[in-house]
C-alpha cells in the first residue's frame, strides 16, 4: 500500500513537472513566434518607408521653383495653360504614386510598438507624409485660386477663360493617418 501511495505520489509530481515543461516550452515559442513577427514588421516598415522616400523625394523633383511655376502675368497665363496643367499632372502622377506607396505604412504604423526604432520611423513617416500632403493640397489649391482670379480679369478684358484643374477630393487625399 505504501509503494502504491508513493507511487502515486511520483506520477502525480511527473505530470505536474510535464505540465510545467509544456507551458514553459509553449511559453518560449509564443515569444519566439513575436520576436520574428516583429522582425518581419520591421524588414517591413523599413522597406515600406525607403519606397516611401523615394517617392516622395520623386514627387518633390516634379516640383518647379516657384519662379517657374507661379504665374506672374495674366497676359501670358493662356498660352502657357497647357504648360502649367502638364506641370500639375506630373505633380499629380508623382502624388499617386506616394499614394500608393504609402497605404502599407500607414496600416503598419497604426499600430503601437514597443521597438524604439519602429517608433521613430512610424513618427517620421507621418511626418513626412504630413507636409507631402499639405503640399499637393496647397500646390493645387494655388494653382485654381490662380486661375480664378485670372479668369475674372479675362472677363473684364474679354480675353478667354481657362479651365481649373481638377479639384482635390479632399476626403480621397485626407492628411489624416
Amino acid at each position: 500500500m505504501e509503494k502504491l501511495r508513493s507511487l502515486g505520489i511520483l506520477l502525480i509530481a511527473v505530470g505536474l513537472l510535464m505540465l510545467t515543461v509544456d507551458h514553459v516550452s509553449a511559453y518560449v515559442d509564443s515569444m519566439t513566434n513575436e520576436k520574428q513577427k516583429l522582425l518581419e514588421v520591421k524588414e517591413n516598415i523599413n522597406e515600406e518607408y525607403e519606397l516611401f522616400l523615394t517617392n516622395v523625394m520623386e514627387y518633390k523633383t516634379a516640383i518647379p521653383s516657384i519662379n517657374d511655376f507661379y504665374i506672374q502675368y495674366y497676359e501670358t497665363m493662356a498660352e502657357n495653360d497647357n504648360k502649367y496643367k502638364e506641370i500639375i499632372q506630373e505633380i499629380d502622377l508623382k502624388a499617386k504614386s506616394v499614394e500608393e506607396t504609402s497605404k502599407k505604412l500607414k496600416s503598419y504604423c497604426k499600430n503601437n510598438y514597443n521597438d524604439e526604432n519602429l517608433r521613430k520611423t512610424c513618427e517620421s513617416f507621418n511626418k513626412n507624409y504630413t507636409n507631402y500632403k499639405t503640399a499637393y493640397i496647397e500646390i493645387n489649391d494655388n494653382y485654381n485660386n490662380a486661375i480664378e482670379e485670372y479668369n475674372e480679369w479675362a472677363k473684364e478684358t474679354n480675353n478667354k477663360t481657362l479651365e481649373k484643374y481638377a479639384p482635390i477630393n479632399y476626403n480621397e487625399y485626407s492628411i489624416s493617418i
